[in-house]
């Protein structure tokens, strides 16, 4: 029978017990980051710094020349070098996997229907995943919640960006595994690594949840699947090495940062509900989310919250200010949270007040 009510959405969190003390202290977290964040974004733009916003062209240029005749390689270094990438990284080189997608198929718009078609596969899975682990009205605000990825295919160009695909298939890795689909959860989560390499800290996640379960085979596929990423991760830098000259490879360029909580935010804003709100408005959810994700203590729950807590600390230290599309990744999944978060809250009030 289906659970209509808000029993399990609002049943007891994890922090129903615990001291008050620790209850004030979690209080006065979420108020100090919910403040820092709001200060932070009204003397900055999140938006700013967000550099050309030429890379959906430079996909679509790199796959307009793969469709004429020219391999991938090839291709990628003529629009790199044409439009003034910097070309010593490897990671300015994507991995050639989505380019070879959109290349095989018809036309672009197949592949953003394809990309559509995952979108609406994934929102339905989720459907049926937070209805077994809350019920069926959280079913239905968390999959309003998940808009904030799952329209991206039917807006702009963002069908072109690696992360939105990414992102999705991360989304759907999730979902299949809640229900109890591992092999679907191993395609999802291993098609995302070979799309962008950014879905690693999602991967590792997946391989020490897998450890948990007594089918120790599933650990043992998502491992095999990591070795062999990172051998095809490294004949893709031999190819790349190949297509660089001398010049290229004295450029410097570093991903290491440290944009702290600045940057968090900046990735948080890739979220379709969040991007033309106004940067308080994120300031505020993100802080909220991560915590109520803290209290989601489901098999679903701790999977979204490894997740997202995973993306949250790589940011605070690894990306360029005009890297916010990164979030992609996680920026849709986080705000899940916000399902939970009123009886988190409500139970810290109550505890901190004991």
């Amino acid at each position: 029978m289906l659970n209509h009510g808000p029993t399990r959405l609002l049943a007891p969190s994890c922090f129903s017990e615990i001291s008050p003390w620790a209850a004030r202290v979690l209080v006065l977290l979420l108020l100090a980051l919910s403040a820092y964040g709001v200060g932070l974004t009204s003397s900055r733009d999140l938006i700013a710094d967000t550099g050309r916003g030429e890379d959906a062209a430079l996909y679509a240029g790199i796959v307009r020349d793969m469709r004429g005749g020219q391999g991938y390689y090839a291709a990628a270094e003529a629009q790199l070098r044409s439009r003034g990438y910097p070309m010593k990284s490897v990671f300015n080189w994507r991995l050639p996997t989505l380019a070879w997608i959109f290349a095989f198929l018809p036309s672009d718009r197949a592949a953003r229907g394809v990309l559509g078609g995952l979108s609406m596969l994934a929102i339905a899975a989720w459907f049926a995943a937070l209805r077994r682990s809350l019920s069926s009205r959280a079913a239905f605000a968390g999959c309003v919640v998940l808009l904030g990825i799952f329209a991206w295919p039917f807006a702009s160009e963002a069908y072109r960006v690696h992360e939105t695909w990414a992102g999705i298939a991360i989304a759907l890795s999730i979902a299949a595994a809640a229900l109890d689909c591992p092999v679907a959860a191993v395609v999802a989560g291993l098609s995302a690594l070979a799309i962008r390499e950014l879905a690693l800290p999602y991967v590792v996640v997946a391989i020490v949840l897998s450890l948990r379960d007594p089918r120790r085979r599933w650990a043992t596929a998502w491992m095999v699947g990591f070795i062999v990423f990172c051998l095809l991760f490294r004949l893709h830098t031999w190819m790349v090495a190949n297509h660089q000259m001398v010049t290229d490879r004295a450029q410097e360029m570093s991903w290491l940062d440290l944009g702290g909580w600045w940057f968090v935010l900046k990735t948080a804003i890739t979220n379709f509900w969040l991007i033309s709100a106004p940067a308080w408005v994120a300031a505020l959810v993100l802080p909220l989310s991560l915590l109520g994700l803290l209290g989601w203590r489901t098999a679903l729950g701790v999977r979204v919250s490894a997740t997202g807590f995973a993306y949250v600390a790589l940011f605070l230290f690894v990306g360029l200010p005009f890297n916010y599309l990164w979030g992609l990744v996680y920026a849709g999944l986080a705000p899940l949270g916000l399902l939970r978060a009123p009886a988190v809250v409500r139970d810290l009030l109550r505890r901190s007040l004991a």
